[in-house]
């Protein structure tokens, strides 16, 4: 079980890497669609300030990930409801976007039904 509660957590920060690589896409996307005149000033800002608080989100949930002892759990369960709860008292904390959190969330499932697959 040990074995695979280090899978997850190598796994799941591969995840959170390539999540971000997705929101820096997104970043990318929104400046192009600004010069191009797609988006008004206040859209544009908005939109990047809503991804720039993701990434963020994400960094603190990769330490949160660094920080964590296999050891500490006996299940692969036991391991997502803490990395949920602490995740949620950082998105709390910091006033991050929630929508950080159900993408977060897909992703711990994600990695989950693999390691068990």
């Amino acid at each position: 079980m040990k074995q695979k509660i280090k899978n997850y957590l190598t796994i799941i920060h591969l995840e959170l890497e390539d999540l971000d690589e997705d929101i820096q896409f997104l970043i990318n996307e929104v400046h192009k669609k600004k010069e191009h005149g797609g988006l008004t000033n206040y859209v544009f800002l908005e939109n990047q300030a809503l991804l720039k608080n993701e990434i963020r989100a994400l960094e603190c949930f990769r330490k949160i990930i660094k920080k964590t002892s296999p050891e500490d759990f006996r299940s692969v369960d036991e391991l997502i409801e803490y990395l949920r709860e602490e995740f949620r008292i950082v998105v709390d904390a910091n006033s991050y976007a929630e929508a950080i959190l159900i993408f977060t969330d897909r992703k711990m499932q994600k990695v989950k039904n693999y390691i068990n697959s």
